[in-house]
């Protein structure tokens, strides 16, 4: 009987450990996925938006820096004929549609009839994913349908075009590639040339915390291995305690390292300059906030949305280590 449940508690064991490694696994994939979002900047312009002559303006200042695309995303019906419609998202823009969706054809500016649409909207709206070709009204202009794109939300991405009145809708959001690295100074440039402002969603912050915590995750598996073996009858306990030691060192430098890069887009000039460290918190509990409190459009929403996944996923790694650790044989 002491066998049997010996044996099921270290099948419990394997199976947890196994499970962490699987979770680090996904978590690590998940950060590789989304590192390009690094070189990603992304904004809620600062007022009502900007118009399509000021955006075209905008986006000559910075050709030869960035691939810029202005954006306003709102709710719509969109009707197939007479007899059909749905309520989907309607993504107005101005520039380069696939720094919206990537894996999507380009929707030149040009093209004033033509769109992009999600499978889930062409499913929604035609019954079928091969909706290329395919033709729907938003409003009074007749669209025809140019690629599908993997999105889960009914979402359709046009052309910025004049209102029934003559007047230009507002776009009031910005998402950008970088090219050539260097973020926080080229973002600075772009600012500057652009002549705008706004709220960014910063993806490189959350990129670079994920990727402290998934390190984090990789050396406390290992140690939780390096334990399991070290645990043999007979064997000193001050081993066992000294290796505890020094996991709990490099998960404590670990966490401050995170800490640092998180409230900060470079290292400080002096470690010592406190005043300086708190104008950084000051600036990391701003974007905390404006992250949980703003208006979310799709596109970003599933770019956070793919974030708190990852996150989460630690979490549970964390979970089952800290069971691993308090159903060790010698604690």
């Amino acid at each position: 009987m002491a066998d049997r449940r010996l044996y099921k508690r270290r099948f419990a064991e394997c199976v947890a450990v196994w499970a962490a490694a699987a979770l680090s696994l996904a978590a690590a994939y998940s950060f590789f996925a989304l590192r390009h979002l690094s070189d990603v900047c992304e904004m809620e312009l600062k007022g009502s938006g900007i118009t399509r002559q000021e955006a075209e303006e905008c986006m000559a200042n910075v050709a030869d820096m960035m691939d810029v695309v202005l954006w306003s995303e709102s709710e719509a019906e969109i009707w197939k004929g007479e007899e059909k419609s749905i309520r989907s998202r309607v993504i107005a823009k101005v520039g380069d549609s696939r720094l919206l969706f990537p894996n999507a054809a380009l929707l030149s500016d040009q093209d004033d009839e033509g769109c992009i649409i999600s499978r889930k909207g062409a499913l929604s709206l035609f019954g079928s994913d091969r909706a290329a070709g395919l033709k729907f009204r938003w409003g009074e202009t007749e669209y025809t349908v140019r690629d599908v794109v993997d999105f889960p939300a009914e979402v359709i991405v046009v052309n910025l075009s004049d209102s029934e009145d003559g007047e230009t809708m507002a776009l009031t959001h910005l998402t950008s590639g970088i090219k050539g690295g260097r973020l926080a100074e080229k973002e600075k440039m772009f600012q500057n040339l652009a002549g705008i402002e706004g709220k960014k969603w910063d993806y490189f912050m959350m990129n670079r915390i994920l990727g402290c915590f998934v390190i984090l995750d990789f050396i406390l598996l290992v140690s939780v291995f390096r334990r399991k073996v070290s645990e043999q009858p007979g064997e000193s306990r001050g081993k066992t305690l000294l290796e505890m030691f020094f996991t709990i060192i490099i998960v404590t430098g670990c966490v401050c390292l995170a800490m640092g890069i998180a409230t900060a887009e470079g290292w400080p000039a002096r470690w010592s300059d406190f005043s300086q460290w708190k104008e950084r918190m000051e600036a990391f509990c701003s974007q905390t906030e404006f992250l949980w409190l703003s208006e979310r459009p799709s596109v970003t929403a599933l770019k956070l949305k793919q974030f708190g996944a990852a996150y989460l996923e630690n979490i549970m790694i964390e979970l089952i280590i800290l069971k691993l650790y308090r159903n060790g044989p010698n604690m």
